[in-house]
């Protein structure tokens, strides 16, 4: 990534994340991350709050938590969502409509085209972005063996 998105304008916490990717984070900044921590029991525990785990085994043991209170069933595999899962892309998909790394969002519905045998990628995501909301088409042409390209276009 040439762009960070997800703390673009917040200088104070891009330091932060700089100084911790290197190992150091002063105590100005400690101060201030602390003061952001939330006890995981308590007003925020409905899973509402974004929460941040070192370990893997602690987020799969998080969503596994939060998915089993949802009491819907998720897709199978590597992560198991159901209707009203948080979400969080890990790329950038299209930075011209806010799909971009970091970009949350609650899933509300969850479709395929009838008969597809792989179901791995829906053709239509809906966004939520400075009031405006509408379903986007995606469009995904082959550019070669091990990639494609993502086009989305407002229905």
């Amino acid at each position: 990534m040439t762009k960070n998105m997800r703390q673009a304008g917040d200088n104070t916490f891009v330091d932060i994340l700089n100084n911790i990717r290197v190992g150091e984070l002063t105590m100005d900044q400690l101060e201030i991350l602390d003061s952001r921590r939330i006890p995981l029991e308590g007003p925020f525990a409905d899973g509402e709050a974004v929460r941040i785990f070192p370990t893997t085994k602690q987020v799969d043991a998080n969503n596994s938590a939060m998915t089993k209170k949802l009491g819907k069933s998720g897709i199978l595999g590597t992560l198991t969502i159901g209707i009203g899962s948080r979400v969080m892309l890990r790329r950038n998909i299209n930075v011209n409509h806010g799909l971009v790394n970091g970009a949350m969002g609650i899933i509300r519905r969850i479709e395929w085209p009838s008969l597809r045998r792989e179901q791995l990628e829906p053709d239509v995501h809906q966004r939520r972005s400075e009031g405006r909301a509408g379903p986007l088409k995606e469009q995904t042409r082959n550019e070669s063996h091990n990639s494609s390209m993502h086009q989305f276009s407002r229905i």
